[in-house]
């Protein structure tokens, strides 16, 4: 009798290192993503929260035989609570050198901005 139960593996995602930052017009989020590429990413923000989701691939094929390797296949994931004023329909990302950078505007607040009031006569 074989007891053997199918069981599919679940996926194991790693926290990538981040640095965050908040500047006057803006809130910049450094990823740490070595070995992964641009098709790889996927990014995504739902209620002010800011995902990225990242598969990195096996090692390259190549004609030679692999003897020895450290590369290894994983998932990353991280999900950061942006601030209130982050505006989530502004944002920019660009992969360099193995750092995924995230740049989310920050809101301009009306409430602070001078407007007239109208007098009106009864």
């Amino acid at each position: 009798m074989n007891n053997s139960v199918n069981k599919t593996k679940p996926e194991v995602y790693a926290k990538p290192n981040i640095n965050a930052y908040e500047e006057e017009t803006q809130y910049s989020v450094f990823f740490e993503m070595s070995g992964v590429l641009q098709d790889q990413i996927e990014l995504q923000i739902k209620n002010n929260v800011l995902e990225v989701i990242a598969h990195r691939s096996e090692t390259p094929e190549t004609s030679k035989k692999l003897t020895y390797t450290e590369h290894q296949v994983y998932n990353l994931k991280r999900s950061i609570q942006l601030p209130e004023d982050a505006d989530g329909s502004n944002i920019d990302a660009e992969l360099k050198n193995g750092v995924l950078k995230v740049t989310v505007q920050k809101l301009v607040p009306e409430q602070n901005q001078p407007r007239k009031i109208a007098v009106k006569v009864n």
